[in-house]
């Protein structure tokens, strides 16, 4: 018994060390990837950047959720006006047995001139719709039922939201539906929740970023 409990014993720890090796070797794959892909782009690229250094992105509630918050993979540039980054954004729910670790890959447009006012967008799901029976806000439109279908909107301002979203702005969200989006005065980020975008789906990633930019910058200029 002792040597089948001892063989037991190292195949777990076996298997535990492969486990770790492979997440590694993932993980600096990936870091090799993006570093690439910056070079190409000719944006700047950071293996780990502080979360304070960003801190911007704690005025979006997502991004202050659990502990032990990490930013990873960053890649920055921009122009005098607007800067982008995309990167890993990873953090913790819970201790010990109970931790659940989230990742997911985010893109963020920092501007001066997106002068909008905050909202956030997530697609309408049976988990939305539930939370509203609890009094959850979600901004609906009887002018276009098609976009309060699909997302749930929420704004501390709700009265300049509703004057702010029109219907080519509206049109616009309708086509990439399970987006998720916050806007505040100066950024936006865009992302989903818990999905690490491959490396070579990146620049994908950051068009969408763009267009969802442009969009709002658009709708300030009609």
């Amino acid at each position: 018994m002792d040597w089948l409990a001892f063989a037991v014993i190292g195949g777990v720890v076996a298997v535990v060390l492969i486990l770790v090796a492979t997440s590694h070797l993932a993980a600096k794959r990936r870091r090799e990837a993006i570093e690439n892909l910056a070079q190409s782009l000719g944006l700047e690229f950071q293996p780990t950047v502080s979360p304070e250094t960003m801190s911007w992105l704690t005025e979006v509630a997502y991004f202050s959720r659990g502990h032990s918050h990490q930013i990873l993979n960053h890649l920055s540039g921009g122009t005098d006006e607007t800067e982008i980054h995309i990167l890993d954004f990873h953090y913790t729910i819970g201790s010990g047995k109970n931790a659940s670790h989230k990742r997911q890959t985010v893109v963020a447009l920092v501007s001066a001139a997106l002068q909008v006012p905050g909202f956030d967008l997530a697609p309408e799901s049976i988990f939305t719709r539930f939370s509203e029976w609890f009094g959850v806000q979600d901004i609906d439109f009887e002018s276009h039922p098609e976009f309060s279908d699909k997302f749930m909107l929420q704004a501390t301002n709700e009265e300049a939201v509703r004057q702010f979203m029109d219907q080519p702005l509206m049109d616009f969200f309708c086509k990439t539906p399970d987006i998720y989006l916050n806007v505040r005065r100066g950024f936006l980020c865009l992302y989903r929740p818990d999905k690490v975008v491959p490396p070579e789906q990146w620049k994908d990633l950051m068009g969408e970023g763009f267009a969802a930019y442009q969009a709002l910058v658009e709708r300030m200029a009609r």
